[in-house]
């Protein structure tokens, strides 16, 4: 089973929490040095991702090598497999899936 949560769900079916941002950041700039870490374990990175929701914000890592501001726009859970999430990565709206 899995379910699908994403930007056109009815408010009223979410729980209310604050939007997780970064304030002087837009989608697809890339990250200043002192804003993330690079200390962090795959395994610590992989089950912080877990805990994003639609709207919040986070820094991926490009196939550049640049880590880079961008918005979750979907989620997926699998009740007992990996988790999906799909980002907008680009101004232009273009996106990208990363399995969390």
């Amino acid at each position: 089973q899995q379910r699908t949560v994403s930007e056109e769900e009815d408010a009223s079916q979410v729980k209310p929490r604050e939007i997780i941002s970064l304030e002087g950041y837009a989608i697809g700039d890339e990250a200043k040095k002192t804003d993330y870490s690079l200390d962090t374990s795959k395994e610590d990175a992989a089950l912080a991702a877990k805990s994003l929701e639609v709207g919040d914000a986070a820094f991926i890592l490009r196939s550049d090598g640049k880590w880079t501001y961008a918005v979750v726009t979907d989620k997926t859970v699998e009740l007992d497999g990996p988790s999906s999430l799909r980002f907008v990565v680009e101004a232009d709206s273009s996106k990208t899936f990363i399995e969390a």
